[in-house]
C-alpha cells in the first residue's frame, strides 16, 4: 500500500514543470535556455562591484533579486511554464545582449517568447508591477498552458491509480507442499494463488 503512495506522488510531482530562478553568465547560455520554454522572463541588470558600493543600489539588487526568485517559486508559473532567467550584463560574455535586444536602460524586464523578444518594462519595479506585466503579455497564452497542464496531470493521476490497483501480489501457499497452483483474478486485474500440496 505504501507503495501506491509513492506512485501517486510521483505522478503528481512530474506532471508539475517547475519555474526556476535561472542565473545565466553569457550570451550563449541565455541564448540556449530561451530555447528551452515557450517563454521566459528575463531580468537584464548591473551588479558588479562598482554598483554595489553604493548602499542603496546594493539593497535594491538584492531586493530584486529576493523578489525575482520568490516568483519563480509561484504554482500558476509553474504550471505555465513561465522561465525565469537573470543575466548580469556586467558579466563579459553578456556585453553585446543590451545592443543585441535595444535595451536603453537597467533593470529591465524582458517577456520573450521562445527567443523572440516580446515586452520591455524598465526600472526597480515592485513585485505587483512584474505580476501586472507578466499578466498584461502573457495571461491567454499562460492559461491555455495551464489548461494543457491540468489535463496531463488529471491524466497521469489516473493512469498512476490503476496502475496502483493492478499490481500483482501473491497468497499463500495454504497446505503443505512445494506447488503453487493459480486459481484466477482478483479485484482489478490482481493475481492471487492458492497453496499447493503433496498427493
Amino acid at each position: 500500500m505504501k507503495n501506491n503512495y509513492y506512485i501517486l506522488f510521483f505522478a503528481l510531482c512530474v506532471s508539475a514543470v517547475c519555474a526556476k530562478d535561472i542565473r545565466v553568465r553569457s550570451s550563449e547560455a541565455l541564448r540556449k535556455k530561451l530555447t528551452q520554454a515557450p517563454y521566459s522572463l528575463v531580468l537584464f541588470y548591473d551588479d558588479s562591484r562598482e554598483m554595489k558600493k553604493d548602499k542603496n543600489a546594493r539593497d535594491a539588487i538584492d531586493n530584486m533579486e529576493a523578489m525575482f526568485r520568490s516568483l519563480s517559486k509561484d504554482a500558476p508559473y509553474k504550471d505555465a511554464q513561465l522561465q525565469f532567467i537573470r543575466a548580469q550584463v556586467n558579466r563579459e560574455g553578456l556585453h553585446s545582449v543590451l545592443r543585441r535586444y535595444e535595451l536603453k536602460q537597467l533593470p529591465a524586464f524582458v517577456i520573450f517568447l521562445g527567443r523572440e523578444k516580446q515586452a520591455v518594462a524598465y526600472g526597480n519595479l515592485y513585485r505587483d508591477d512584474v505580476e501586472q506585466f507578466i499578466e498584461m503579455n502573457l495571461k491567454n497564452k499562460m492559461k491555455e498552458v495551464i489548461k494543457q497542464a491540468d489535463e496531463l496531470r488529471k491524466k497521469r493521476l489516473e493512469e498512476a491509480k490503476i496502475r496502483a490497483y493492478n499490481r500483482p501480489y501473491i497468497y499463500g501457499p495454504y497446505g503443505y507442499g512445494p506447488w503453487l497452483y493459480p486459481y484466477g483474478w482478483y479485484g482489478y486485474g490482481r493475481p492471487y494463488w492458492y497453496g499447493g500440496y503433496y498427493w
